[in-house]
């Protein structure tokens, strides 16, 4: 108790304050004396604070345990022939709730050429909606492809939920609209091999370095390509094969090849050596 009075109690400079009414003015026996205790703010401000804290411990929690489940990512990239695992570094896996609230934010290194994208995930029994992305960095940590956000459902049922997303190129030329060839027309022979070079040009018609060109064989019977992230392959045989350059966000653009024979070579012989007989014909009168 003593501890409220001395915390509610006015400082004592405001303890007792004197105000004299209008009625002085007529005579001594008029005057009035009031002494007020002025009410401190900081007296209101703790009993709403106590006020505040008792209603909040009288409320009772409603929500409800959370749990785990497991979750499966299988994220598809573009063109899986013209990704060099070499030249990425890691997956970053970002889960969310439809709130926005994060669950799960996590980057899984890639490791020998593998990664293991499955993960345990916390949820609201018996069944949440979350919201999962996915982004594939390289080894600058720059994001080149990426996914989402994808939803999925996880219930306590037991089941694992498998999340198939596909990835989509946002790295270097991106922003690229069209793809350009040299040459557009070549001759080859056929057995002989053959480069063509691309370049990526954006909306001002300038080059994008750096751009990933993926090349295909549209007559694969006829030329082949032994690298598909450049230009190089073989004739295979004559006729005329078209080759397609094309961007991982999906402009492109066709070379076409001429596949001839190789040149039939008649070598004559240096030298000529004749026999004579006695008796023969004249070798002069014959025809070479």
């Amino acid at each position: 108790m003593d501890f409220l009075t001395r915390l509610f109690r006015p400082p004592l400079a405001a303890r007792s304050q004197t105000y004299v009414s209008s009625s002085t003015l007529v005579g001594p026996k008029n005057e009035h004396v009031m002494t007020l205790r002025p009410l401190r703010l900081t007296q209101i401000c703790v009993a709403l604070l106590l006020a505040v804290a008792s209603a909040c411990s009288d409320t009772p929690s409603t929500q409800p345990a959370s749990r785990t489940a497991s979750l499966a990512l299988v994220p598809t990239f573009p063109a899986n022939d013209l990704i060099s695992l070499e030249d990425l570094e890691g997956v970053r896996v970002t889960i969310q709730r439809q709130d926005s609230s994060l669950v799960v934010e996590r980057t899984v290194a890639i490791e020998d050429h593998t990664v293991d994208l499955s993960l345990r995930v916390e949820f609201i029994p018996p069944c949440e909606d979350l919201l999962v992305q996915i982004q594939i960095l390289n080894s600058n940590g720059d994001t080149v492809f990426e996914a989402g956000p994808t939803d999925v459902t996880v219930c306590d049922d037991g089941e694992v939920p498998v999340v198939e997303t596909q990835l989509t190129y946002v790295g270097v030329g991106a922003d690229a609209e069209s793809v350009s060839i040299v040459p557009e027309t070549l001759t080859v022979i056929v057995g002989e091999s053959f480069t063509l070079e691309g370049q990526a040009l954006g909306a001002d018609g300038e080059p994008i370095p750096g751009t990933p060109i993926r090349w295909t064989s549209l007559d694969s019977e006829l030329a082949s390509i032994t690298d598909e992230s450049d230009g190089s392959g073989q004739a295979l045989s004559t006729g005329t094969a078209q080759i397609e350059a094309s961007l991982l966000t999906g402009p492109s653009s066709v070379a076409t090849l001429n596949l001839v024979s190789p040149p039939s070579l008649v070598r004559s012989p240096e030298t000529l050596t004749f026999a004579v007989e006695e008796g023969g014909s004249n070798p002069a009168d014959q025809t070479l």
